[in-house]
């Protein structure tokens, strides 16, 4: 994340009716400054508006709950929002994205990139096991793997916060201080969370419901390749 941009949060973070989150984010925000040199007036920017964008990105509950899974993972990642639009009497949903501007060009890209992937690989799964499971099962071994990967990737999002907090542990000797000034900076902000609320169409929804037989091989395929999405050099790739 930009050093200003961090800040900037900070600063929001420490008009919270909570004190002691006011207090500590402001602290944070104080520290981070004095250490590179900037003023509040260098981080804060005029208030910028809550977005919304609905990807082309299509999804059936039954064959692709990974997709709303995903979704929820990249989301909470990029400090945004995940919501399905469908038209009535429709089973496939449109996956969309509500966030800060910024956040949310980041976090649909990534988004676009990893069900990319994630589709070519259950492609060529489908392909070797034609004639070998029915269709049933074909489908099972897909929604595993879209699973796996979900998971695999925020296992390896989760490594990456806990290496950058020990980092700043070790700099600034403050962990408390640290560990809730960047939970609080990589939470989802409250304005995006209000207005995925106020949206009449569409609905929140982090995970989708499906019967299907788990395959464990499936699984762990798809864990490995989460985890491997995941690492800082493949994000800075899918975003280049």
């Amino acid at each position: 994340m930009n050093i200003k941009d961090k800040i900037a949060k900070l600063l929001a973070l420490a008009e919270s009716p909570n004190e002691n989150e006011a207090k500590s984010a402001l602290l944070r925000a104080r520290q981070l400054m004095a250490k590179h040199k900037l003023r509040e007036a260098d981080c804060v920017e005029a208030p910028k508006e809550v977005a919304k964008t609905i990807t082309d990105w299509t999804a059936t509950k039954r064959s692709d709950p990974w997709m709303i899974t995903l979704a929820g993972v990249i989301a909470s990642h990029y400090c945004c929002e995940p919501f399905t639009n469908s038209k009535k009497g429709k089973r496939t949903y449109n996956i969309g994205f509500v966030g800060f501007p910024d956040d949310l060009e980041v976090c649909v890209e990534v988004y676009g990139y990893a069900i990319g992937f994630v589709k070519r690989q259950n492609a060529d799964r489908k392909a070797r096991l034609k004639g070998i499971f029915n269709a049933d099962a074909i489908r099972a071994e897909c929604i595993t793997y879209g699973i796996g990967f979900a998971q695999g990737l925020q296992n390896a999002y989760d490594k990456q916060e806990r290496e950058t907090l020990a980092g700043e542990e070790a700099e600034s000797g403050n962990a408390e201080s640290n560990r809730e000034s960047w939970g609080l900076v990589m939470s989802v902000p409250k304005e995006v969370s209000d207005f995925l609320t106020s949206l009449t169409q569409g609905a929140k929804a982090k995970t989708w419901n499906a019967t299907y037989n788990a395959s464990s091989g499936a699984f762990a395929d798809g864990y490995q390749a989460g985890q491997g999405f995941g690492d800082k050099k493949a994000l800075k790739e899918a975003t280049a």
